[in-house]
């Protein structure tokens, strides 16, 4: 299950929390791999689509906040990910996405005294292997993308505080 983040002695990092959303149909061979990139947020969000394979059960290893539905669309789904979240803070992570090493040290270090509304994350790793670099600091325009509750990844909008 995801736990808050802690430093080596054990006690609380004294950055804002974070839930991760990620919605999914299916994904047995790669959601996992997108949950362990993300198991250091404090809240992971899974919206599945009645995946067919083990995609629920293995997201279960990982939290106990899974909601199934039938696919309305991908703004909606994504938006009742969202609203299922619990922080203030949400990463909007698609299943084939993975977040890089690099790109979790900045959006931790943004996250500690975060002077926007939102942000957008350039580059992902994702299965392929591409991407990985880190690039937080700009306004939301995409879905790729964390912010304060309020956004929807899929909107093209600064969301509030």
């Amino acid at each position: 299950m995801a736990s808050g983040p802690r430093n080596a002695g054990g006690t609380a990092r004294t950055r804002a929390p974070l839930s991760c959303t990620i919605v999914c149909y299916d994904e047995e061979e790669g959601i996992r791999a997108a949950l362990e990139s993300v198991k250091w947020c404090d809240e992971i969000v899974v919206v599945d689509s009645f995946s067919t394979d083990r995609t629920v059960e293995i997201c279960r290893e990982y939290t106990d906040r899974i909601f199934q539905r039938e696919w309305p669309g991908f703004v909606e789904q994504k938006a009742l990910a969202l609203e299922q979240t619990r922080c203030a803070w949400v990463l909007n992570l698609d299943a084939d996405e993975r977040v890089s090493p690099e790109l979790r040290r900045e959006i931790e270090g943004v996250l500690r005294s975060p002077d926007a509304d939102g942000y957008t994350c350039r580059a992902w790793c994702t299965t392929s292997g591409a991407g990985g670099g880190a690039a937080v600091g700009t306004p939301i325009t995409g879905s790729d993308s964390f912010g304060a509750t309020g956004s929807c990844g899929a909107a093209s909008t600064r969301t509030r505080r």
